[in-house]
């Protein structure tokens, strides 16, 4: 709910303000910190396992990580269309919170079933 309402507010700001103004930075900020907020939230309430946990977490540092850079250039030392590599950085926060909610249960769930059979297997004995 929180990260739904960053989002909204996020987006309202940013289409009422001028381009390269502090309300515009305010805007994005409260959109990328509502975006992650989105991910971990439901994320952490998940069970996952400890890698899918950790990946979340490491992912939602570093979106914070890049954020926090962010607001050191901008709008000042913005660097014209390409913008800035704290953007990618950002991406690639979302994209390891992404694979430990997604990828990390697909590829580590089976093993885990696997595992549990056999224990569940073996006190039956």
């Amino acid at each position: 709910m929180f990260g739904i309402v960053l989002c909204i507010v996020g987006l309202l700001l940013f289409y009422l303000t001028g381009s390269r103004s502090t309300p515009r930075q305010l805007a994005y900020l409260l959109g990328a910190i509502g975006l992650i907020s989105l991910f971990a939230g439901p994320t952490t309430r998940l069970p996952l396992t400890r890698r899918g946990l950790i990946l979340t977490y490491v992912g939602a540092v570093v979106g914070l990580v890049a954020i926090v850079w962010f607001t050191t250039f901008y709008p000042s030392n913005w660097t014209g269309l390409e913008g800035n590599p704290a953007v990618t950085l950002y991406i690639v926060g979302l994209g390891l919170m992404a694979v430990g909610a997604v990828v990390s249960p697909l590829l580590t769930g089976r093993k885990e079933v696997y595992a549990e059979a056999i224990r569940t297997g073996q006190r039956r004995k």
